[in-house]
């Protein structure tokens, strides 16, 4: 009984450190893009156009207007040897301008046609578009910006505290390998 115990406990102590490691991580990585998400942006609505359009380099630009442009994307699935369109994607990207400010916004919406009857293996087939805007601001950040995005204060203390802890070097949180 005394091993059960024993063995019991070693492994909530080693559950809970790892999830305070990854907790910290998920942490800095939702402060981050916070930060880009909610950047405004002192350059031209044309320039920001232009990066839109070369993180979707795969969907096709369809409509462009002063204060947006919008993408699409088509699947193509073959179904008993007959090629269809199946679905079409669309992302929507906004550029407001505030004060001066350009702020950007993105909306994805999808658009199904699924033939009648159709079976389960089918639809399951079929797929579903992910629409990565973690990625989109990012991009727009890195590209606008530069890549620097400083760590807040409090961030920074639960990174040292837990680093003193660590007594491995690989179990530590090291800025430019994992943040």
């Amino acid at each position: 009984m005394k091993t059960l115990l024993l063995i019991l406990s070693f492994a909530i102590f080693g559950y809970s450190c790892g999830q305070t490691r990854k907790h910290i991580l998920k942490e800095i990585s939702h402060y981050k893009h916070q930060i880009c998400k909610n950047t405004s942006y002192q350059t031209s609505a044309k320039e920001i156009k232009k990066l839109s359009t070369t993180f979707f380099s795969n969907y096709y630009a369809i409509k462009e207007d002063s204060i947006s442009v919008t993408f699409l994307m088509t699947k193509n699935l073959s179904f008993f040897k007959e090629y269809r369109d199946l679905k079409r994607h669309y992302v929507y990207v906004n550029v407001l301008t505030k004060d001066n400010q350009k702020i950007i916004t993105i909306e994805d919406r999808t658009e199904d046609y699924d033939l009648p009857f159709a079976d389960v293996e089918f639809s399951r087939s079929k797929g579903s578009f992910k629409l990565d805007r973690k990625g989109f601001y990012n991009y727009l950040y890195q590209n606008l910006c530069g890549n620097n995005i400083e760590i807040s204060a409090e961030l920074d203390d639960k990174i040292n505290s837990y680093n003193s802890k660590q007594t491995q070097e690989r179990k530590k949180i090291i800025n430019g390998r994992d943040y």
